[in-house]
C-alpha cells in the first residue's frame, strides 16, 4: 500500500481494472511509474508526502504492473496505456491534470500530452523523454528477452552499449541477477507484453513535440543513458526546462532529494494554468 493516508481505488479501462492511490486536496497531479515499478514507488521516494499537502495526488498502477490487470497479449498495451490515463481522469471527473512520469511513465505522459493536450495542465518527465528508434528497439529486445529467458540483462547491455550519448558502463552480472530476482516476483509474461508494445508510444515526431504548449520540466541524471532524449527537447519544445542531477544514473536519480524538490518547486510555480 501507499502511505497510511492514501486511499486505494480502482476504475475500469477497456475491460482492464486499473488501481490507483489518491491522497491530498488541491490541483490534481497524476504520477505514472516506470517499467516493473508501481504506484508505491512515488511514496517511497517522497513525492507523494511532499505533494499531497497542496495537491490532489493520484498514483496509478499501469496495466501489467502492481495491482492493476495484467493481460498477456501485447495488443492489450501500447496506446491502451495512454487511454488508461485519460479514462482515469474521466472516472475522477478531472478535466485536466499535471502529469509526472518517470522512465516508461515519462514516455506515457509525453504521448498523452501530444494525443490529449486538452487534458494536461503541465508535464514533468524524468528518466526518459523524446524517445525514438533506439528506445523502441530497446523495448523490443526487453520484450523478447523476458519472453525467452526471463531476464532483462541482454537488452540492458545492448541499450547501454548502443546509447546515442554513450557508450555507458553496462550493469554488472550481479546487478542483473539482483534485478532478475526482483522480476520473478512479478508477472513476467505481462511485462514482456508491455515492452513489446511500447513502440506505439515512443517515436514521436519533431512536429509533435514542438507543438506542446504547456510548461514542461525534464529531469535526468548526468550518468543516465536516457539523458540524451531529454536534452533533445531543448530548443524544440517551447516551454521546456531541463534539470540535470549530477553523478546519478537512471536508477539513482529519482532517489536523490533534488528530484523531489525540483518536482515540487515546478508544480508550485505552475499551479495556476499558464497555457500559451
Amino acid at each position: 500500500m501507499g502511505s497510511p493516508a492514501s486511499e486505494e481505488r480502482y476504475f475500469e479501462s477497456g475491460g482492464v481494472p486499473i488501481r490507483f492511490l489518491e491522497e491530498g486536496d488541491g490541483p490534481p497531479v497524476v504520477l505514472i511509474h516506470g517499467f516493473t515499478s508501481s504506484s508505491e514507488s512515488w511514496t517511497e521516494i517522497g513525492v507523494v508526502p511532499r505533494l499531497s499537502g497542496g495537491f490532489r495526488t493520484i498514483a496509478m498502477d499501469c496495466r501489467g504492473h502492481g495491482r492493476s490487470g495484467k493481460p498477456h497479449d501485447p495488443s492489450a498495451y501500447g496506446m491502451h496505456m495512454v487511454r488508461d490515463l485519460v479514462a482515469g481522469l474521466d472516472a475522477l471527473d478531472i478535466e485536466e491534470a499535471h502529469l509526472v512520469g518517470y522512465s516508461m511513465g515519462a514516455e506515457i505522459a509525453l504521448r498523452t500530452t501530444v494525443a490529449y493536450p486538452q487534458r494536461v495542465r503541465s508535464l514533468i518527465i524524468g528518466g526518459s523523454g523524446w524517445s525514438e528508434a533506439h528506445e523502441s528497439e530497446t523495448y523490443r529486445r526487453i520484450g523478447e528477452s523476458l519472453r525467452d529467458h526471463g531476464s532483462i540483462g541482454p537488452a540492458v547491455r545492448w541499450m547501454n552499449a548502443q546509447s546515442p550519448a554513450g557508450p555507458f558502463t553496462p550493469p554488472t552480472g550481479e546487478q542483473i541477477a539482483e534485478f532478475d530476482g526482483f522480476l520473478r516476483s512479478q508477472d513476467v509474461a505481462a511485462l514482456s507484453a508491455v515492452a513489446a508494445s511500447m513502440h506505439e508510444i515512443v517515436n514521436l515526431s519533431r512536429d509533435q513535440v514542438a507543438a506542446i504548449g504547456v510548461a514542461v520540466l525534464g529531469i535526468t541524471g548526468s550518468e543516465d543513458p536516457e539523458q540524451y532524449n531529454l536534452e533533445k527537447l531543448v530548443g524544440v519544445t517551447p516551454r521546456y526546462t531541463l534539470q540535470v542531477i549530477a553523478g546519478k544514473d537512471h536508477g539513482e536519480a529519482m532517489f536523490d532529494p533534488r528530484f523531489v524538490g525540483t518536482i515540487a518547486e515546478f508544480l508550485e510555480r505552475t499551479v495556476t494554468p499558464t497555457r500559451a
